[in-house]
């Protein structure tokens, strides 16, 4: 209803009356102000929803990928790969391993798009966010890699066993859906800060890989990969650990 006057009663000025309750103008203006504010952030928030669910759709369509091309690794088909045997398993290969960590940072930014609890959703962010930013690089090395060496020199040089056939999806998912993952976090999900600590981050898992193909060599009496067998020892960690990092 409209402000109107009490019998017998003045409105003071500044003063409305609404049903019996008096409210001042500033008051009013207030709670017009506070409205328009609780409408705003609603707005954003949903704007912020939408983005997050846009987010763990991708997420989660590369993470079902992802496991699913690692539990075939398990599969009586991959017992065939040389890389099924010997010390290391599929670890001992930069592709395996990059994948792997791959894997694990598809899990956690979907755990961070699905949380609702503020403190574990910012531990959960931050996690992904490093670990989003320290194999970009990676996995698109892990792609330039394969498809330089594939053209210079030869599957054969590629990987032990090259010769054996693999499930034509196989190829495309660890070496080039890899990439295509790295790239579509960046762009869905919040923008990346690729701070210090993820740079370090990802100096830590290049030099672990470094020392662990050095161990597995060791292990097996060879590399995983034919063209570092036909470099001299010295050259082999002189090459490898500065061109990986």
């Amino acid at each position: 209803m409209g402000a109107q006057s009490m019998p017998g009663i003045a409105a003071a000025p500044g003063l409305e009356i609404h049903d019996g309750d008096c409210v001042s103008t500033s008051e009013a203006v207030a709670m017009d102000r506070s409205a328009v504010v609780e409408g705003q952030s609603l707005q954003a928030g949903n704007s912020r929803s939408l983005g997050q669910e846009g987010a763990f759709v991708v997420h989660a369509f590369a993470l079902l990928c992802y496991v699913r091309v690692w539990l075939w690794h398990l599969t009586p088909a991959a017992q065939l790969l040389p890389g099924s045997t010997g010390f290391g398993w599929f670890f001992r290969y930069l592709t395996f391993y990059s994948y792997s960590w791959q894997m694990l940072q598809l899990f956690i930014a979907c755990l961070a798009d699905i949380s609702k609890d503020p403190v574990q959703s910012r531990f959960l962010n931050e996690w992904a966010d490093d670990l989003s930013c320290a194999l970009f690089g990676l996995a698109n090395s892990v792609t330039a890699m394969f498809y330089l060496i594939d053209a210079t020199t030869g599957k054969d040089a590629l990987v032990e066993g090259g010769e054996i056939s693999r499930p034509p999806w196989l190829g495309f998912s660890v070496h080039v859906f890899n990439s295509l993952t790295a790239w579509a976090d960046i762009c869905c999900a919040h923008p990346r800060s690729f701070s210090r600590r993820a740079g370090r981050l990802s100096v830590g898992i290049i030099a672990f890989y470094t020392v662990w193909i050095l161990i597995c060599s060791h292990c097996n009496g060879a590399f995983p990969y034919p063209i570092l067998n036909e470099l001299p020892w010295p050259a082999v960690s002189a090459t490898t650990a500065p061109f990986a990092l």
